[in-house]
């Protein structure tokens, strides 16, 4: 039997995908499929298959829970094609990053071809890892543009000018990928809905 992970929102969705990797799995490998729905630690190791659905920049947005998984595969639903691979963190540089809108048949191939790929493949460590991060006043500027505060009132609220605050906001989209407010704010409201331990607010102390 092989357990997948899949902590999709969309029953729809979820349901649509598993009914396609059952298919799948049954006719290929003659195998039956479990799925969780939970995103924890104990499941995430359990894992042979881990489905992650992506918001724009969240392919970059280091995961620390996922270094409980050993030897899985791991695929990420997106929006639009990534292929930044190179840019990675290493939670993600080994994960398939597929279009939700590319076919049945296709997603079918594609998995197929990974699954067998993956029985050779040694998962990366976090050695080098070349995730993106924020730094405290990003983070302060980001959490606060989450909870809706105007940009004068977070200026007010940190003492700096309002100016800096835009830079913050124009830095950060920059720096994953976002190309409007609304996908600041949905990459934000993923971190907090998904996150385990909310990483992404926490700043680099490096930084």
């Amino acid at each position: 039997m092989i357990t997948i992970l899949f902590p999709e929102p969309d029953v729809y969705f979820r349901r649509g995908v598993a009914f396609l990797l059952s298919d799948l799995f049954q006719k290929a490998f003659n195998e039956t499929i479990q799925i969780h729905v939970e995103l924890t630690e104990a499941n995430i190791a359990l894992a042979d298959i881990i489905i992650l659905s992506l918001c724009r920049g969240e392919h970059l947005v280091c995961r620390p829970e996922l270094r409980a998984r050993k030897k899985r595969l791991v695929i990420g639903f997106v929006d639009r094609k990534e292929t930044t691979y190179s840019v990675l963190p290493t939670c993600y540089r080994d994960m398939l990053l597929l279009p939700r809108r590319i076919s049945p048949v296709e997603t079918s191939n594609t998995l197929r071809v990974a699954w067998l790929a993956m029985q050779h493949h040694e998962t990366a460590s976090c050695t080098g890892c070349a995730r993106k991060t924020l730094s405290s006043q990003q983070a302060r500027v980001m959490a606060s543009l989450l909870k809706g505060e105007a940009i004068q009132v977070i200026a007010d609220e940190m003492t700096i000018d309002a100016k800096t605050v835009f830079n913050h906001k124009y830095k950060v989209m920059q720096k994953f990928g976002l190309q409007s407010d609304y996908e600041l704010h949905q990459l934000l409201r993923c971190q907090v809905e998904k996150s385990i331990d909310g990483n992404f607010f926490c700043p680099d102390p490096g930084i």
